[in-house]
């Protein structure tokens, strides 16, 4: 199994309820991949409510094996959410590791 965790900051000039929208369109739009994408265990999208921490939002999945995790990279479905993201969210950081 491997996880795949992803943290972003949101764009600067996002106002709260812009971030609020993009949160909730985020959690729907990455939780719709489940069952789509082979190897996709469970994946969830969430805002961060600890206005000290350095990240805004995490994606937090877990896939059967590092070649699921590859196959995700370039799947439509992913690329469909993927695309959307450069609107709302900027800056990320990523880990990924076998569980």
């Amino acid at each position: 199994m491997v996880r795949h965790i992803i943290l972003w900051k949101f764009l600067p000039s996002l106002d709260e309820g812009r971030r609020a929208a993009e949160t909730a369109r985020l959690t729907d739009a990455f939780r719709s991949l489940k069952g789509r994408i082979p190897g996709l265990v469970d994946i969830e999208f969430a805002r961060n409510f600890n206005p000290d921490n350095d990240y805004d939002a995490a994606l937090f999945s877990t896939f059967t094996c590092k070649e699921a995790l590859d196959a995700y990279q370039t799947h439509p479905a992913h690329a469909e959410v993927k695309n959307t993201i450069p609107g709302c969210l900027g800056s990320r950081a990523c880990v990924d590791y076998e569980i």
